[in-house]
């Protein structure tokens, strides 16, 4: 059965791929091996020191016997604990190698699949005939009378996927294939070329390759039904709160990020003015998508800047936190530390990246950004979920620097709540995942998590969140 408490590991510079359980057996076994090779170093010396005294004292030859006895027993220790500590290192890099192997498989088998399923489309559209173009064109029309007139956000909440969809994209491999197909956009593109209207399109004009691809073409159709459109965007600061004691844990980041659902003033945005004795330093919370409609209205925080995002382009939402973030007194000299859930996570990673701030820290929670890089010299957190397909939308993760933490969410013991859309996606099992890895023991994953606690510990904190609002 799959262990929903098991934190895989990688990156932060390292070619391996581990648990955290398994790292942190591997540096208990050295410390044992050490502290036991010390003491065997003390008894060597010991009983050099008592091999000078005479022999005829019985007592003395009783201590030099009692030291062989426990020099054959530290070495002993200390070999059974070296060789365990080696065959861990071997099944970590074992596994490490499998993953990898599993990982060039997919780069094979996945332009393939892609080719494919593209090619399996452009078929069923020739079997259909002019019936095909015919629901193409009335597509656009059938979701502007669909969304056109929805004012209310269509929130995460509100969202109805099917169950079997649902059930689909619960899978881990789904998501896996899921992100294969991202990253493989120009194969799909291939397959599809022989219908006109897309091989018409000069993809290279639009800035479109690779795992930009697929927004890029969904931006391009949308444009034709006045879906996606991007607007100016507008910010105001809606309430402060002071207090004393820093946010000091991974749990304590993730549930600091605002929900606009659930706030009266709908705010995305919350930053603290962490005051550290005369020093002032920052830390940026940005909420997940909180509109799903197609159709932009009021609301930035929707699938307008999702898609925008991973096109790669900068979207109201990205514009309303530089905007809040200027409003709070933030400049390019200012240490700032970012954190982001969904949406959030790819804006922050967009701001970590973008040179405009002195970044000092980042932590991610199902974001798709894969392929934004990550400067290494950032302590970055990166947490994902196997089961969820959000990330997937990103692309395969490029970053080899930052610190990815990936887990298992559910298992059978502990089925997803299926009611929910995208369960393995949802905020409440990151909010799990961030209480086990406050848990964990490997320093790999103490060290990076230990440095943006440190950012974020301060004598007073200004806590003020901001509501932003498209402008039409």
């Amino acid at each position: 059965m799959t262990d929903i408490t098991e934190l895989m590991l990688s990156g932060a510079g390292s070619a391996r791929v581990a648990t955290d359980e398994m790292l942190a057996d591997v540096a208990s076994l050295a410390a044992i091996s050490a502290g036991l090779g010390t003491v065997r170093t003390q008894l060597a010396i010991a009983d050099a020191t008592l091999g000078n005294a005479s022999r005829a004292m019985t007592q003395v030859g009783w201590a030099r016997a009692a030291m062989d006895d426990a020099w054959v027993a530290l070495t002993t220790a200390k070999d059974i604990s070296d060789y365990l500590g080696g065959q861990l290192v071997i099944a970590i890099d074992n596994y490490s190698e499998a993953e990898n192997n599993a990982k060039w498989m997919a780069a094979a088998v996945d332009p393939a699949f892609a080719y494919i399923l593209g090619r399996s489309l452009t078929t069923i559209a020739g079997l259909m005939g002019p019936a095909a173009d015919v629901a193409a064109g009335a597509l656009p029309w059938i979701l502007q009378r669909i969304f056109g007139g929805q004012d209310e956000a269509i929130g995460a909440r509100d969202v109805e996927v099917p169950g079997w969809i649902n059930a689909g994209l619960v899978d881990p491999a789904t998501v896996s294939a899921l992100r294969g197909m991202v990253m493989n956009g120009e194969f799909f593109a291939a397959g599809i070329g022989p219908v006109p209207s897309l091989a018409a399109l000069d993809l290279e004009r639009h800035g479109l390759s690779d795992e930009t691809l697929s927004s890029g073409l969904l931006m391009l159709y949308a444009a034709q039904a006045g879906m996606l459109a991007e607007t100016d965007v507008t910010v105001s600061k809606s309430a402060t709160y002071q207090r004393s004691g820093p946010t000091a844990s991974t749990l304590d980041r993730i549930a600091a990020i605002p929900d606009p659902a659930l706030r009266a003033d709908g705010a995305q945005i919350r930053i603290d003015e962490i005051h550290d004795g005369p020093a002032v330093r920052y830390e940026v919370f940005i909420a997940g998508t909180a509109d799903f409609n197609p159709i932009s209205k009021t609301q930035p925080w929707d699938l307008t800047s999702n898609v925008f995002g991973v096109h790669g382009q900068p979207p109201a939402s990205y514009r309303a936190v530089e905007l809040a973030m200027a409003q709070a007194g933030i400049t390019d000299n200012s240490a700032v530390s970012f954190v982001g859930y969904s949406q959030g996570g790819l804006i922050a990673s967009m701001l970590a990246t973008s040179g405009d701030y002195d970044t000092r820290g980042l932590t991610t929670i199902g974001g798709p950004s894969g392929q934004v890089v990550i400067p290494p010299d950032v302590p970055a957190l990166l947490i994902e979920h196997y089961e969820d397909p959000i990330p997937a939308l990103g692309g395969t993760q490029a970053n080899t620097d930052a610190l990815i933490v990936r887990r298992h969410a559910f298992n059978d013991a502990r089925p997803p709540d299926m009611s929910l859309p995208l369960p393995g996606h949802q905020l409440q099992y990151y909010l799990e995942t961030a209480a086990l890895i406050d848990e964990a023991e490997s320093s790999l994953l103490t060290g990076t998590v230990d440095q943006l606690n440190a950012f974020s510990g301060g004598d007073q904190v200004v806590s003020t969140w901001y509501t932003a609002a498209r402008v039409r």
